[in-house]
């Protein structure tokens, strides 16, 4: 007997097992409902539709579905679940989990337009979307194998596409899709295919529906060998265009006409094109496939492409009316000896070829036609104008000449009705039409004096205009169209042409196109890669454009623009530039621009040279810049009036702004100038920078680097040049020249001058570093009483060289004598009058040079001292004075004697006799210096005589006194 535990251990296990089998049996095969869509779980996650219980007409099929709190897949789609619903949309949500749908699963709805069946579906029933008659486009997932029958039958398919994975197509299973247009199949070999697949039933028979297949290209000759071709035509590429399809036959590269679309029963001209797009590539039109026209029995007329390489066989077999083929292609394509019917290809049908063509097409086999011509180089004359055939598809003419007597304004028209003018010509309809006239060739209008135009209105259609087409006539302004890409050499050649419209669609232009007018300024157009000789030459042009594309300017192409000053160039990779293609402006006066970051590869590359060369040119308050970097500028030059300029550290714009870092060379050449501040941003000063001008000081910020040859050149009163930086800047030896450097005086910062005579800073009048210099000290008497010489002692802290009388400077006295040498030196000083005033005795510090030779030409500091008088002249007439005196020699009273008159340093007295004659004139120097009674050496009469004193002094009026001379 078991343990007891045992078994009520085995007795649990069998429970749970069997609780376990259950649970299982009841959910598998269990249905719920939700969202009005009933589910069967076919497993424990899986779930299929089984029916529909709504009646809404258009449904989603989810991913999943939620029941009781668990969510299941929905992988199939049931038998009939979805039959005869009025369903007109179906949607799957993405990505889907549906593998399989049943048989009549969506049969007898009325879905419409794209059926959208999702990539997981591999499995499709029979009927399972038959019998929805507005349904009008299905893709099968790749992972199907097979089509079943009736699957898609009875619906109103107009293309379909069936994957490489489907082996087999099974009955029926397109059956009456009737407006079927195209199949597409993948799979290479075929899949295999029943009699009644594609199939229609019609007036009680059964038909075969007619569609155009798509397969991939080397697998054409098997579908057709696998009977595919009863369908259609057989492709790897199809489309249709203006009622022709075309279709990828023959070649993997080329397209063929392969039949026409409807019945085309009205009437028509068609022209091929020379390319076709299919399916988003773009093959080139090679070739009319067997029967391709059969039943166009209204095409009349038919131009084909110079692309054509081959005619098939009966490819115009009913298409009785054609009455003109215009074949473009130079070699003629091969024909098919039946690919026109007899006997309208003799009776009716017009062989136009290329101009000079006739002859290889005939040997070619294109004969029997009612004519073969060439209709291209044929002229017509109308009004004056030659016009000339260029084109048959489309019709288009040249003007070739106009010899008529029009002068000043001529309009061009832009379509001319030709008529044939071939005295040969059987047909007098053939040819004739409206062409479009789309160039203007060579010499057309080439006039030099003979009724000359001024004004022009050019087609709007011309796409070429010939050499000389306009040369030596008086235009002004041209108007070029937007559809010309070719203009001829001498095109416009000696005209008035102030301004020109060139369009973006210019590709080419000849040598001299636009030479000797009056352009000032041109940009050349987009699509333009090389400018030719002579180009733009002789114009007043003073700023020009060269467009990115270009990569080739050649010998002259600006010669003699003698205002050119700016040229900006958009091409990152510079173009070869020939070194004469600018000459008259030279490059020395032109300010170049380029692209950003490509300056130096310019300079690599023949554009060196220039004036300047910058990423961009602005003006700001008359000072021109050119930007250099994305944060810098140089200025290059100057268009302001004003005489005193002060350069800005940083100017804005646009939404930049820049600091200012260089001098452009010749910026300020010849400005009129008379001072510039140089700002503290600024590295480098270029030649010729600030030269003919008339600056007299100079400051030369701390971050300046280099100053260039002749930068200050000729500015003859400059006297003084303040350098701030630390270590000298390079010094070109030219750099200051009238005013040479023994004409300036030099500071520099302190302690640093012998620094700057190393580094090419010697030969200045006078250099300072701002050392202390020798100072002086004056030890004068403080006060004098009288007009005699006196002693004045100099001396200076530090021995001196170069210290003179002239530099003393002094009032109210004269130097008369210095005597000296090194430190100590000694003045005579003379008073000029005790009335003039205090004596000032002024020594300047940097009057004399150090020992060093290093004077501070920027020192103020002097010695000053004053002398006073302790006795000044007085402020009231003198009357003191011997009124008599005898002047017999005895000493006594032998001279007028006028008591304090001599301090008055400036005094005069003059002697009259009674009848007013002057008999003495002088200055009084004090008793014993009067006048002595004689007049021209000898003695005077006995008698009375004027005195008159003049003091000369502002306060004091002049006296007369009556005096009396007696022996």
């Amino acid at each position: 007997m078991k343990n007891p535990k045992q078994l009520q251990l085995l007795l649990s296990v069998i429970f749970m097992v069997w609780m376990s089998l259950a649970g299982y049996g009841q959910n598998v095969g269990s249905e719920f409902t939700v969202d009005e869509i009933k589910y069967k779980i076919t497993a424990p996650t899986t779930v299929e539709i089984v029916d529909y219980l709504g009646t809404e007409t258009e449904v989603t099929i989810p991913q999943t579905v939620n029941d009781q709190g668990k969510d299941y897949e929905v992988t199939a789609i049931g038998n009939r679940a979805f039959h005869l619903k009025q369903l007109t949309k179906v949607t799957f949500s993405t990505p889907s989990n549906v593998t399989s749908i049943g048989q009549d699963a969506f049969f007898q709805n009325q879905l419409t337009g794209v059926l959208e069946i999702p990539e997981s579906v591999t499995d499709i029933g029979q009927r399972a979307f038959g019998s929805n008659k507005e349904m009008t486009e299905v893709t099968i997932p790749n992972g199907v194998t097979r089509v079943e029958q009736w699957a898609f039958a009875q619906n109103g398919l107009t293309k379909v596409t069936i994957p490489a994975s489907v082996e087999s197509i099974g009955k029926q299973a397109f059956f009456a899709n009737n407006d079927l247009d195209l199949v597409t199949i993948k799979r290479n070999p075929p899949p295999t295919y029943e009699a009644d697949t594609f199939q229609a039933r019609s007036g009680g028979e059964f038909l075969l529906i007619s569609f155009d297949l798509r397969v991939p290209f080397e697998a054409i000759e098997a579908y057709e060998n696998a009977g595919w071709a009863d369908y259609g035509n057989v492709t790897s590429g199809i489309t249709s265009l203006e009622g022709v399809k075309y279709g990828i036959v023959d070649s993997p590269t080329e397209a063929t006409v392969i039949d026409i679309t409807g019945n085309n029963s009205t009437d028509f001209n068609l022209v091929v094109p020379e390319t076709i797009d299919i399916d988003g590539n773009t093959y080139p039109v090679t070739a009319i496939g067997d029967n391709a026209f059969q039943g166009a029995g209204d095409l009349l007329q038919l131009v084909l492409p110079r692309s054509m390489k081959k005619i098939g066989f009966q490819a115009f077999y009913t298409a009785i009316h054609i009455n003109r083929l215009t074949i473009m292609s130079d070699e003629p394509p091969a024909l098919d000896p039946d690919a026109f019917e007899y006997p309208y290809r003799s009776e009716r049908i017009n062989l136009v070829v290329p101009e000079g063509r006739i002859g290889d097409y005939k040997d070619a086999g294109w004969t029997g036609f009612k004519n073969i011509f060439s209709l291209e180089g044929q002229i017509h004359i109308n009004s004056g104008f030659h016009w000339k055939v260029t084109s048959v598809s489309p019709n288009e003419m040249e003007l070739a000449d106009y010899v008529g007597t029009q002068e000043g304004h001529m309009e061009i028209p832009s379509e001319v009705r030709y008529y044939s003018i071939d005295p040969n010509d059987s047909d007098p309809e053939f040819g004739h039409g409206t062409y479009q006239v789309t160039s203007i060739g060579n010499n057309a209008f080439w006039r030099y004096g003979f009724y000359p135009l001024t004004s022009v209105d050019i087609p709007d259609i011309v796409t070429s205009i010939g050499d000389c087409a306009f040369c030596g006539n008086d235009l002004t302004e041209v108007v070029i169209p937007g559809a010309v890409t070719w203009i001829g050499k001498n095109a416009f050649l000696n005209n008035n042409i102030t301004s020109v419209e060139i369009p973006e669609s210019l590709t080419s232009m000849g040598e001299q196109a636009f030479a000797h007018n009056e352009l000032t300024s041109v940009t050349t157009p987009s699509n333009v890669s090389w400018i030719r000789r002579w180009t733009y030459s002789s114009n007043l042009l003073t700023e020009v454009t060269i467009s990115s594309k270009v990569t080739r300017i050649d010998l002259y192409a600006f010669l003699d623009n003698s205002n050119l000053r700016l040229v900006t160039v958009e091409a990152n990779d510079p173009p070869s530039l020939d070194k004469n293609a600018f000459s008259n402006a030279y490059r020395d006066q032109i300010d170049l621009v380029v692209p950003v970051g490509t300056m130096q590869d310019y300079l690599d590359n023949g554009w060196d040279g220039f004036k300047s060369i910058s990423f961009g040119i602005f003006t700001v308050d008359g000072i021109r810049y050119g930007i250099t970097s994305p944060t810098d500028v140089m200025v290059v030059d100057y268009t302001g009036t004003n005489a005193d300029v002060s350069i800005p550290e940083t100017v804005d714009h646009g939404e930049n702004t820049y600091a200012v870092i260089t001098i452009k060379e010749n910026a300020f050449q010849n400005k009129g100038l008379t001072s510039i501040e140089i700002p503290l941003s600024v590295i480098s000063i270029g030649e010729l920078a600030f030269s003919d001008n008339q600056l007299t000081t100079i400051t030369i910020p701390g971050d300046v680097e280099r100053i260039d040859n002749h930068a200050f050149y000729n500015n003859p009163d400059l006297a003084s040049v303040t350098v701030e930086a630390n270590d000298p800047p390079v010094l070109h030896a030219t750099a200051f020249a009238n005013a040479n450097r023994h004409q300036i005086d030099l500071v520099v910062p302190t302690g640093r001058m012998q620094v700057y005579e190393d580094n090419g800073w010697g030969g200045f009048r006078s250099a300072l570093d701002g050392s202390a210099p020798p100072q002086p000290t004056i030890d004068a008497p403080q006060s004098i009483n009288h007009l005699n010489p006196f002693t004045v002692n100099i001396a200076f802290d530090d021995e001196v060289t170069d210290f003179v009388l002239d530099d003393i400077e002094i009032t109210n006295a004269t130097v008369s004598l210095l005597k000296g040498s090194g430190s100590t030196y000694a003045a005579t000083i003379v008073a000029t009058s005790l009335c003039d005033g205090d004596i000032t005795i002024e020594v300047p510090a940097n009057v004399a040079m150090g020992a060093n030779n290093l004077p501070n030409m920027e020192a103020s500091k002097a010695s000053i001292e004053t002398v006073t008088f302790s006795e000044r002249c007085g402020s009231e007439a003198l009357v003191g004075l011997n009124r008599g005196f005898s002047p017999n020699g005895d000493g006594i009273a032998d001279t007028l004697v006028i008591q304090g008159l001599e301090k008055y340093g400036n005094n005069v007295v003059k002697i009259y006799n009674l009848n007013q004659q002057l008999l003495f004139s002088g200055h009084y120097e004090g008793p014993g210096g009067g006048w002595d009674g004689t007049h021209k050496g000898s003695l005077v009469p006995v008698g009375s005589y004027v005195c008159v004193i003049d003091y000369n002094e502002p306060e004091l009026r002049h006296e007369t006194k009556l005096i009396y001379v007696n022996y």
